[in-house]
Parts: structure tokens; C-alpha cells; sequence
């Protein structure tokens, strides 16, 4: 689950952008491996 917040400071809203990304890509895989798993 992803909450997006209203930063005005727009490091910190890039910072977040690319925590955002890295959450996600580390969510595709841990799903990934879950479905690997059940196999």
C-alpha cells in the first residue's frame, strides 16, 4: 500500500518518488517469490 503525502520540499518528493520505485520493485519480487514458493 502506497500513501502519498503533500511535501513541499521537492528533494524530499524525489526522495519519495524513488522510495515509491524501489518499493515497488522490491514488492514484484517478494510476491514473485511467494508465487515461486507455493510450487
Amino acid at each position: 500500500m502506497i500513501t502519498l503525502y503533500e511535501i513541499p520540499d521537492h528533494e524530499v518528493m524525489e526522495k519519495l518518488e524513488r522510495d515509491i520505485e524501489e518499493g515497488i520493485k522490491n514488492e514484484t519480487i517478494l510476491f514473485w517469490l511467494k508465487d515461486f514458493e507455493e510450487y
